[in-house]
């Protein structure tokens, strides 16, 4: 059984250049997503997928997953749901 990518049963070694790229190489930067602007008990629309439309409001706010945990009134009854941040827009 040998490495990945090493055809033998020992590793290739890496030249002090291919070293030097790797290390210098910009570490991967998280996207911007820029000011979150929601709270416990915003209104929200709902401008993407199924419920578009729709009036929710924000239960919760999980910054780190980006989405926004919601309730919505369907046939009279709230529906808790999820949804990310670019799939409502916040009313005034």
């Amino acid at each position: 059984m040998g490495f990945v990518g090493g055809g033998g049963p020992k590793p290739n070694t890496l030249s002090p250049e291919e070293v030097s790229t790797i290390l210098d190489a910009p570490a991967e930067q998280e996207e911007d997503i820029g000011i979150i602007d929601y709270i416990p008990g915003d209104q929200v629309r709902v401008i993407e997928g199924p419920f578009r439309g729709f009036v929710a409001e924000v239960n919760r706010v999980d910054v780190d997953k980006r989405r926004l945990h919601l309730n919505i009134s369907i046939f009279g009854r709230v529906t808790p749901f999820d949804l990310e941040f670019f799939e409502v827009e916040k009313l005034e």
